[in-house]
């Protein structure tokens, strides 16, 4: 399982079908052990219930429920989901999980064609085991299971297809891949900026890069994993300028076909003006708000303390250098006599042993630049033909990685947004450790099987850390909020306060109010009006300083007075990454409406949980 060179027939495919097989039983052993486990009960995904099935009742997004998060297609797709298959969160979770599986095939799939089944199974198994499912903090929803918003795990899914098809034209020319490409871009336009902008500087780089390569005077060497046909080395340097312009006319008629498809959707209930709004809605915040430059987008990129984080990669980056360089030199020895190999067995040991006692959490600070070490040698091999086909897809995916990493700006992290924005670099420096590096070093008589076994255990070690991490986070969740195809499983009172309250609310509703009542959470709190089934007329389902700074304070507390619902209900919500006083306790965060409904509506019901008597907090106001 440590290379495929030397494999073929059915030996080979049954290591290839073992590799897949170890990564499915860890993304069905994950699943089980999450289950239920993975939304946060409060924040964000509320939301991601709330907005789709709204939709999937006729309510028009951006302009009958408001969101600022995203571009349209993730709603929509999630509202067809609702209505095929009913209104639940296991509705959502399970296609998820099905989008996810077959998503790690395709990953699978496309990284053993450029390596082996030991790179690609555990680029695999890293993925499952720290991303998929992950849970690092208090705050749930970064994983792919119940994602903070749709549009970036959908986009990361088109992405990484777009991906495929970008680096089978790049392989092939033909005009049916670069339409393919082209379909999955134009829809991740409607998802989130950060994820199109680093897929478009992606492809962009690698046609760059493949006129390079066209351009190169020179024989293709068979890679290990290619075909040894030499007809199929190099299909593109004979490839017509005809047949350039007619897959650049495939892949920008199918990129807009799904814009258009959204924008003639919206036009028939909207005007044009507003129907391309919401078709570039996604796009809007980063040109009308400079809500981004806040306390929290500041934390988010590094930009509080900048020199640190350089500091911190740098310094990360050389440890892993200096790393690969002593292993590099042990595993030069030849394990020809008994001493020899006990001295390499105690050296892989002792790797193991300290790769058991670091802070796996932090391993992300170094991604940008070990991913932008693999995008240079990947390219340099492409450009000059030394590398075989198969590695167009490593790097088209390594350049997305790098950009990707863009977002989280110096603050390079796999937990938090890094979940999706660091992913795919993560990938790319486990390709890069273990076949990339291992291939150069061996041209330095370095052993190579065992180079990368040495690192593979080191690896595991990792992924099984951060597994372990996330699974004693999941162990204090069990507490049950909502019934049947809705219930989650989240912290009791001990642990969180809020979610009791939530779960009282979401039963207190069910139990003591109409089904056509209308109910607003203040601040943030979704998740009980999609729990009781009860809808929001004010448009606004979340009051954080983000919203507030796009929407403007005061015609949020406008629409809300005008269409004011029948129930308010206040839930406890820390403000303070924000750099604000709790809500309704400083002028334009709430202050307005606070007054305005303590003048309008009357206490009917404290909840279980809200200890603060003195407290708006965990009280059910309902309207005169």
């Amino acid at each position: 399982m440590l290379g495929n060179e030397s494999a073929g027939g059915q030996p080979q495919r049954l290591r290839e079908l073992l590799g897949l097989a170890v990564v499915g039983c860890l993304f069905v052993a994950s699943a089980i052990l999450s289950w239920r486990k993975w939304p946060d009960a409060q924040i964000d995904f509320g939301l991601q219930l709330y907005l789709p099935w709204q939709i999937s009742k006729g309510s028009i997004l951006y302009s009958g429920v408001k969101y600022l998060t995203g571009g349209p297609f993730s709603q929509y797709f999630n509202a067809c989901l609702f209505k095929l298959f009913g209104v639940s969160l296991l509705t959502l979770a399970l296609s998820n999980l099905v989008l996810a599986a077959l998503w790690l095939v395709l990953l699978y799939r496309r990284f053993l064609a450029a390596s082996d089944v030991w790179t690609a199974t555990l680029i695999c198994s890293g993925i499952v085991l720290v991303f998929a499912f992950g849970q690092d903090a208090d705050i749930g929803n970064y994983n792919y299971v119940t994602p903070y918003c749709h549009e970036v795990w959908h986009g990361l899914l088109l992405s990484t297809v777009a991906i495929v098809c970008a680096s089978r034209w790049l392989e092939h020319g033909r005009w049916g891949s670069a339409a393919g490409a082209g379909f999955c871009t134009g829809l991740v336009f409607m998802t989130k900026p950060e994820v199109f902008a680093a897929l478009a500087a992606a492809t962009a780089a690698a046609l760059v890069m493949f006129w390079f390569a066209r351009r190169h005077i020179g024989v293709t060497p068979v890679s290990a994993g290619a075909s040894s046909d030499p007809a199929s080395h190099d299909p593109h340097h004979h490839l017509s300028l005809k047949e350039l312009f007619k897959s650049a006319a495939a892949y920008l008629a199918a990129g807009l076909a799904p814009i258009l498809a959204f924008f003639l959707c919206f036009l028939s209930v909207e005007s044009w003006r507003e129907s391309l709004r919401s078709v570039s809605f996604a796009w809007v915040p980063l040109l009308e708000s400079s809500a981004a430059h806040n306390a929290y987008y500041a934390w988010c990129m590094g930009l509080d303390a900048p020199l640190q984080h350089i500091k911190d990669a740098l310094s990360q980056f050389g440890v892993i250098a200096l790393g690969l360089a002593v292993c590099a030199l042990v595993f030069r020895v030849k394990a020809d006599s008994p001493v020899k190999r006990i001295g390499l067995i105690a050296f892989a040991t002792l790797l193991v042993a300290m790769a058991s006692k670091y802070n796996w959490s932090d391993c992300g600070q170094s991604l940008p630049l070990l991913c932008l070490v693999t995008c240079l040698l990947l390219a340099r091999g492409v450009v000059s033909k030394r590398s075989g086909q198969g590695a167009w897809f490593p790097l088209v995916w390594s350049l997305f990685g790098f950009f990707l990493l863009g977002k989280l700006g110096l603050f390079s992290r796999i937990w938090h947004y890094g979940f999706v924005l660091a992913m795919p670099a993560f990938a790319a420096a486990v390709y890069l450790l273990v076949w990339l590096l291992p291939v150069l070093a061996e041209k330095l008589f370095v052993n190579r099987r065992f180079f990368r076994l040495a690192i593979g255990l080191v690896l595991a070690v990792g992924f099984l850390r951060l597994f372990a991490q996330t699974q004693y986070i999941y162990r204090h969740k069990i507490l049950a909020v909502g019934e049947g195809r809705d219930r989650i499983l989240t912290y009791p009172g001990m642990v969180n306060p809020v979610d009791p309250i939530i779960a009282s609310a979401a039963a207190w509703f069910l139990t003591n109010t109409p089904s056509n009542a209308t109910l607003a959470v203040l601040p943030e709190g979704a998740l009980v009006n999609f729990l009781s089934r009860r809808a929001n007329p004010t448009e606004y389902l979340v009051w954080n300083p983000v919203e507030l700074e796009f929407f403007g304070d005061s015609a949020m507390t406008k629409a809300f007075e005008q269409n004011c619902p029948d129930y308010v209900i206040f839930l406890p919500r820390d403000v303070s990454e924000f750099g604000v006083k709790p809500f309704g306790q400083e002028k334009g965060f709430g202050l307005e409406l606070t007054q305005w409904i303590h003048k309008n509506y009357e206490p009917v019901c404290r909840l279980d949980g809200a200890a603060d008597e003195r407290s708006d907090f965990g009280l059910i106001f309902k309207h005169r």
